[in-house]
């Protein structure tokens, strides 16, 4: 099953959030997808579109050609008016003719104002709209990064150890040769605490890790993030930053920082990482160990196997 909700969603709102919903419980979330439809006459960047919503859902995908290059199983359309239901009653019959079904889902009354180009306007004027009557808090991080304007070109890398991070981030096309782009935050990290602090969560992480205990590995993440600050820690120091652990610290960094960069994961075959460990000397239990403990970001812009 691959039910599309189209549309160009610039920007993506609490009508749009309704309309993804109430298509996630009828087909289930896994099945839905988000696309961004390529419009001539419509000047936006449709990758920068996809960028916005992919903190929604990883089913995101971009197309100037919906039924004949996607093929989905049915086309999701929201409806707010008499209006709405006139003009996309026109399209639903010609995307019949495609051989493909749209079902209708109307927005209910306290939505049906909302529209993207009138909420473009009030910003226009200087209204703020972030609130939940406009953008839900789920979608926070979205509306976040559509007031960027542009896809950023900064990115964020996280993986699991042993799959030659270090090595592929080395080798990026460097803005200056002759500097480091990529800032480690695993060494970054530490100069929020002093030799007392840092000993000590040093040791408890170690201790939780080794005891498979993640319930108090996540309190000495609480307990580390309220030390951080990662305004100065994720700074223009470095144009790209590796923070190996993302999936454990993403809550705690700002959505205002978050929205400056593209997340990355990175990724290995697992074979070559069998035989990468045994190559470094590594032991693989506690590789093992190490990765009970490996969280994913909630979502990703990219994933890319090295």
């Amino acid at each position: 099953m691959k039910a599309i909700y189209a549309g160009s969603f610039n920007l993506f709102h609490a009508g749009h959030y309704y309309v993804y919903n109430k298509a996630c419980q009828m087909f289930g979330r896994e099945n839905v997808y988000l696309c961004v439809a390529i419009n001539p006459s419509k000047k936006i960047d449709p990758e920068f579109i996809k960028w916005t919503l992919n903190p929604i859902t990883p089913n995101v995908i971009v197309t100037n050609g919906l039924v004949t290059n996607e093929n989905p199983d049915v086309l999701i359309r929201g409806l707010r008016d008499a209006i709405d239901l006139s003009t996309e009653l026109t399209m639903a019959d010609w995307n019949e003719h495609l051989g493909c079904n749209t079902i209708f889902i109307p927005c209910t009354g306290d939505l049906r104002h909302i529209s993207s180009s009138a909420l473009r306007e009030l910003i226009k004027h200087n209204v703020d709209i972030d609130n939940d009557d406009n953008i839900p808090g789920q979608t926070h991080l979205t509306f976040k990064r559509w007031q960027v304007g542009k896809l950023p070109d900064r990115k964020l890398f996280c993986g699991k150890i042993a799959i030659g991070k270090s090595t592929y981030l080395s080798k990026l096309d460097l803005v200056n040769p002759t500097n480091i782009i990529v800032g480690d935050c695993d060494k970054l990290i530490w100069k929020f605490f002093d030799k007392g602090q840092k000993d000590f969560a040093k040791l408890n992480l170690t201790d939780t890790i080794k005891k498979g205990d993640n319930a108090r590995y996540q309190n000495v993440i609480d307990e580390m993030s309220k030390q951080i600050n990662w305004y100065e820690l994720l700074s223009d120091e470095y144009r790209h930053y590796e923070v190996s652990a993302l999936g454990q610290w993403m809550h705690y960094i700002p959505s205002d920082i978050l929205c400056k960069f593209q997340i990355i994961e990175l990724q290995l075959d697992e074979n070559e990482r069998t035989n990468r460990i045994k190559t470094r000397g590594l032991k693989t239990e506690q590789v093992i160990q190490f990765d009970k403990f490996y969280k994913s970001p909630y979502f990703v812009d990219e994933v890319i196997t090295i």
